[in-house]
């Protein structure tokens, strides 16, 4: 651990003038939007103390508290269908500004809805009879996800070549946005694949890192008691 405290000092603010902090301020200020772990922005601020002659940096109590995250009950089906859900939403906008020029849109929800509601009915059925019941049904849910994932594969790549564009800047600036945002779903629908199959087919329900939500990825489980 690293002590920010100097000597005499019973916590890290006691004690620190305003003269003191201030210089830390702008620079912290300009590296707080370039970094995405909060492990990374302590080890940052303590390098600023430290640089800045603040504080010695030898120990750091750090505390923390959880926050609930809004999203719904998570299952393996019902995180394929909003994986699917909004990279064809993703693709909807990129045609709406692209035009039909390159990769044409299959919107496949339809097919997805049907099977995330047959794999709803059928996951009642207990033991071996529910088991054989519900593994047909993601295989064909895996496999309409994996023409979705393919065809926003495409989308991505034919704008990043120009294939789909658009001569307006501010337009061309957010068809660039959306393949940010397809690339970013897209890297969450591999996960959430990996561990649907892990989880049915090879009753591994303990995958490392795994996706409770596509919307909210930070999301983890806090298990109560023993």
């Amino acid at each position: 651990m690293i002590d920010l405290r100097r000597p005499g000092q019973r916590s890290f603010g006691e004690g620190l003038i305003e003269e003191e902090t201030a210089n830390l301020w702008e620079p912290w200020m300009r590296q707080a939007d370039q970094v995405l772990e909060v492990e990374q922005i302590h080890q940052r601020m303590v390098q600023l103390a430290v640089e800045n002659q603040v504080v010695q940096g030898r120990r750091m109590r750090v505390d923390t508290t959880v926050v609930e995250t809004n999203i719904h009950y998570p299952t393996d089906s019902s995180l394929l269908g909003d994986g699917d859900r909004v990279l064809t939403r993703l693709m909807k906008k990129v045609t709406a500004i692209a035009g039909a020029i390159g990769t044409k849109l299959v919107n496949r929800m339809r097919s997805v809805q049907r099977r995330v509601a047959e794999i709803a009915r059928a996951s009642r059925a207990k033991g071996e009879k529910g088991k054989q019941r519900i593994e047909p049904l993601y295989r064909k849910l895996l496999g309409i996800t994996g023409r979705v994932v393919g065809q926003a594969k495409r989308f991505s790549s034919e704008i990043a070549s120009g294939v789909k564009r658009s001569s307006d800047v501010l337009k061309q600036a957010r068809l660039e946005g959306l393949k940010c945002a397809i690339d970013e779903m897209l890297e969450t629908v591999k996960k959430v694949t990996y561990q649907t199959k892990a989880r049915v087919f090879k009753g591994d329900t303990h995958v490392e890192g795994k996706i409770l939500s596509v919307f909210e990825t930070s999301t983890e489980v806090i298990r109560k008691g023993r």
